[in-house]
């Protein structure tokens, strides 16, 4: 696998030497792409705040479509906060080439789309023509897995602008799989900033959890929780690595959160979609809460990302007789 033996760069913590990606092994990813799956034929879209799309492990035309919805253009690498979008493109699909990681879909299209350029308060209304746009561009007959990475300015549920809402359903209903990060206000994701219950969607809400010398300790990060989290996956900001828009060559720790976390789901969202092409966004999402366990926490927050496991049940639920979803 990519970046050494066995993957990554390894980071030291104190005097805890932690294992390279330590995130891919506590995700059951590892096992899933050393048994073949690698998200090939599936497109991953990450809506995010812009990309290094020069970076290596974008190499080689992993990156098949870029667009702006900001200028409506596929100049994609503007902002101040293009960090962000390459760390969390990196996490989804940094390609396997020896280098400094593995993403957790190495083999999936990668879409890179700038929801805003500025890094001002999130633009809904720009944000929501960007999931649009996903919905609606040509995929050659591919599965599209769309994550969105905004959050509100108090860091809550973007889901409680219907212009962002409502393209969201849309993409769902169109076939796409749909990943938002929840945000990191240690809040009720329910819950818009004046207390109201927001419309559920019924996308995959994420939350993320931190790090624990004990992978059989799962603790909640400061990530926004509630019934409505779908799934947690690692977010820990000071272990887990991935790509640095500070060179072609670099990387990075100091990232995680929902915004990590979502893009460990999405990537793994590829995985299931390659082995499963038919499966439907209302099926994972019935697997994911009736089928995996719960976090025990202190909230809800939903069941942890063990893709293998998440992969064996969904073969079960599809083996099954359900009423549609």
């Amino acid at each position: 696998l990519s970046g050494g033996n066995p993957l990554g760069r390894s980071m030291v913590i104190g005097s805890e030497h932690l294992q390279n990606q330590w995130y891919l092994f506590r995700s059951q990813a590892n096992v899933v792409i050393q048994n073949g799956l690698t998200g090939a034929g599936v497109v991953v879209a990450d809506i995010d705040w812009g990309f290094k799309t020069s970076h290596q492990e974008f190499a080689n035309g992993k990156i098949k479509f870029k667009y702006n919805a900001s200028n409506d253009s596929d100049h994609v690498s503007s902002g101040a906060n293009k960090w962000h979008g390459t760390a969390t493109l990196g996490l989804i699909g940094a390609g396997d080439n020896n280098a400094g990681m593995l993403g957790f879909a190495p083999g999936a299209d990668l879409w890179a789309i700038q929801g805003q350029v500025d890094a001002s308060s999130v633009d809904n209304t720009s944000w929501g023509k960007a999931i649009e746009k996903v919905r609606l561009e040509p995929s050659n007959g591919k599965r599209k897995v769309i994550l969105v990475e905004a959050s509100t300015g108090f860091s809550r549920n973007v889901e409680a602008s219907t212009l962002i809402s409502v393209p969201v359903k849309q993409a769902i209903a169109d076939g796409c799989v749909v990943c938002v990060a929840a945000g990191n206000l240690g809040e009720n994701a329910d819950l818009d900033p004046s207390g109201n219950v927001i419309p559920p969607t019924g996308s995959i809400l994420v939350g993320a959890t931190d790090y624990n010398d004990d992978a059989n300790l799962i603790e909640r990060s400061d990530s926004n929780w509630g019934p409505r989290i779908v799934v947690s996956a690692p977010g820990a900001l000071s272990t887990d690595v991935t790509c640095c828009e500070c060179a072609i060559n670099g990387y990075r720790d100091n990232f995680g959160g929902t915004s990590g976390a979502a893009a460990k789901v999405a990537g793994a969202m590829a995985l299931l979609l390659e082995r499963f092409p038919e499966v439907k966004h209302c099926e994972i999402v019935n697997v994911m809460k009736t089928k995996m366990t719960p976090i025990i926490t202190d909230h809800p927050m939903g069941c942890f990302l063990d893709v293998d496991k998440l992969i064996k049940k969904t073969g079960e639920y599809l083996s099954e007789h359900h009423p549609p979803c």
